[in-house]
């Protein structure tokens, strides 16, 4: 997959100030990070100066017109943006040139409008492959036809104003995603509490500054206030102003803090500072208002409504498990976690762009069922297996040895194999429902056949001598969490055999891009690599292309 992702035009996408303090700036580098870090192309179209992880970075604007409209920039700069503005001018008529000059042009790519359009969608509608408004937080500029919404809340807030009651056919509701590495976990916290956001007047007053300075002036606890803007005039006795902060300065600051408020009076469509508080391990405390209800769950913080409410809370914050809140924000909010979600919608909209709405939904192992029902398939299946016993080394004596088999279906090697003590097959197709008999067959052998993905595969603790893969990994979504899942079956000194293509673009059935590289996670818990061999074996139909041979120990 190849995405190509609008960046600002007013913007630099780069960690650094004043790009630090635009929450859209940010999302942008993670969502680059976020496909990049899984192997996908990204094309980022962004002003020179943009640092965000990408295959490609193209700077398609006039040299000088960045600094002539918004220069010069400082640490505190807001510059301007929308109709009107020279870059977004250029940009309205000039992306989606830029665009179709870097198509991939095999149906693969996917347009990512990051920050609405002030033109109503011109910007984007020359582009020659879908186009999807990724992360919207905002209640107006939408354009197109596939949208991910922040929070159910600001979906549901957009529809209501503006009364629009169609169902959501091509609309999908992702969380923030954040990258954990940004962040410090902390369990033995300081003594005080945390605003941060803007404290400009009318942006304080939205971000319920004056709501966190009652509750401080009644109950004395120390407070500490953070961002951009005139927060001097808030310093009283127990309540500090810290000035602007980013980068280790603020993960510091937050991971330090007993709790942290987030008091938004307005329709807060998401509230990233609340997920980067929980990365941290610091709970929160909101409103019931906006997208809280859905980030600020009981166990990492407290929701209040009353005075009362908020009184509670503070004496009640350290009852709070900051283990917990980190955590579940890794589970909800981490790049990680929110890259399984969009690739998962990004596919289905290159699907259902190119075939329609009613286009299928895609069995990722069908092929691989047609594929052992075709006449001669045991004929390739075994050229296949003679290449992967020589190359992996595979004994067939296995005496007394205990063998998971990954993949391995019907025609596994363990058939193949002498005396061992217990052979177990993980494969998410159940043959045994296919091919008559062979429930028989693996029971003479002392196979256990676990219809399953590996990743889904439950060994109650049970580890292996040898641990065989070959030809899977492709099928899987994620290959760390396929890899941590193989270790988990895994002693001290398990031998590990693998084999996999290598260097095919993923395709339907097959969504993930393998590459050597891809092994490195694996290789890294091994205490070996015994051997690693890269070639294309040739001549036969079940293993074109190259493949790897990996022998590790564990």
């Amino acid at each position: 997959m190849r995405l190509h992702i609008f960046g600002l035009p007013h913007s630099k996408i780069t960690k650094t100030l004043p790009w630090a303090f635009c929450a859209y700036s940010l999302k942008i580098y993670n969502m680059c990070k976020m496909f990049y870090d899984e192997g996908h192309e990204v094309y980022l179209y962004a002003n020179t100066g943009s640092t965000a992880p990408c295959t490609k970075l193209i700077d398609y604007f006039p040299e000088g017109l960045f600094e002539e409209t918004h220069g010069p920039i400082t640490d505190t700069s807001r510059p301007e943006f929308g109709a009107g503005i020279a870059t977004y001018e250029w940009a309205r008529n000039n992306f989606h040139k830029a665009v179709n000059e870097n198509l991939k042009g095999n149906q693969d790519d996917i347009v990512l409008s990051t920050f609405g359009d002030s033109f109503g969608g011109e910007t984007f509608n020359g582009c020659n492959a879908p186009v999807v408004e990724s992360a919207i937080g905002y209640p107006y500029a939408h354009h197109a036809h596939y949208k991910v919404f922040e929070s159910h809340y600001i979906r549901n807030y957009i529809k209501g104003m503006n009364r629009d009651e169609s169902p959501n056919w091509s609309e999908e509701v992702i969380h923030g995603y954040i990258d954990p590495d940004d962040y410090t976990f902390n369990d033995t916290p300081e003594n005080y509490f945390l605003y941060l956001a803007r404290v400009e007047d009318n942006y304080a007053k939205q971000k319920g500054l004056h709501f966190a300075l009652e509750l401080q002036e009644k109950f004395k606890f120390n407070l500490k206030i953070a961002g951009p803007g005139p927060g001097d005039r808030y310093v009283r006795d127990g309540v500090e102003y810290v000035g602007p902060v980013w980068g280790d300065e603020k993960a510091q600051l937050i991971a330090n803090a007993k709790g942290l408020f987030s008091m938004s009076l307005y329709p807060e469509p998401f509230g990233y500072i609340v997920i980067e508080s929980l990365m941290s391990g610091t709970p929160v405390i909101s409103t019931n208002h906006g997208a809280f209800p859905e980030t600020v769950v009981p166990g990492v913080g407290f929701r209040g409504t009353f005075f009362r409410d908020f009184k509670k809370a503070v004496e009640d914050i350290d009852t709070i498990d900051r283990k917990k809140c980190r955590e579940y924000a890794l589970e909800n909010f981490s790049l990680k976690q929110q890259y399984k979600k969009y690739v998962k919608f990004f596919e289905k909209v290159i699907s259902v762009d190119h075939s329609g709405w009613y286009s299928e939904y895609i069995n990722k192992y069908e092929h691989e069922e047609e594929w052992h029902k075709k006449p001669g398939h045991m004929v390739m299946t075994a050229a296949g297996h003679s290449i992967f016993k020589k190359e992996l080394e595979i004994d067939l004596d296995q005496t007394d040895k205990t063998i998971l088999d990954i993949g391995g279906g019907p025609h596994s090697i363990l058939l193949d194999c002498n005396d061992f003590k217990k052979g177990v097959i993980v494969d998410p197709i159940d043959y045994r429902e296919t091919f008559e008999g062979l429930s028989e067959v693996f029971g003479k052998c002392n196979i256990d056949f676990v219809p399953t993905e590996m990743e889904n595969y439950k060994s109650k603790g049970e580890t292996f001598d040898e641990v065989w893969c070959y030809n899977v990994l492709p099928h899987a979504d994620d290959e760390k969490e396929f890899f941590d899942s193989l270790l988990k079956c895994c002693k001290k000194g398990t031998i590990i055999r693998i084999t996999e293509p290598i260097n095919l673009l993923p395709y339907e059935g097959h969504p993930l891009y393998v590459t050597q590289d891809t092994f490195t996670y694996l290789k890294d818990r091994c205490s070996e690599v015994i051997k690693e061999v890269v070639y294309d074996p040739g001549g036969y139909k079940w293993v074109h292309g190259e493949h790897i041979f990996l022998i590790l120990k564990k």
